[in-house]
């Protein structure tokens, strides 16, 4: 488990698609590990600690492209 700090106007969601570069199945994982940050409305205040989860590699579905 790693800990970053939230930014300015950060969101769960923005913070998934950071470290992440998804949001689906991780903004849940991610409130789950902190759900003490859902008091806080849809903008984190700065510098809040949020850790993020380890999520399985079986979780991660591949990007898919509709034209190439």
């Amino acid at each position: 488990m790693r800990v970053v700090h939230a930014q300015q106007q950060d969101s769960i969601d923005s913070i998934a698609w950071r470290y992440y570069e998804r949001s689906s199945g991780v903004v849940e994982a991610i409130v789950k590990a902190n759900p003490e940050l859902v008091a806080f409305g849809a903008f984190l205040p700065q510098g809040t600690p949020v850790k993020l989860p380890d999520l399985p590699s079986s979780s991660i579905k591949p990007t898919v492209q509709l034209w190439n």
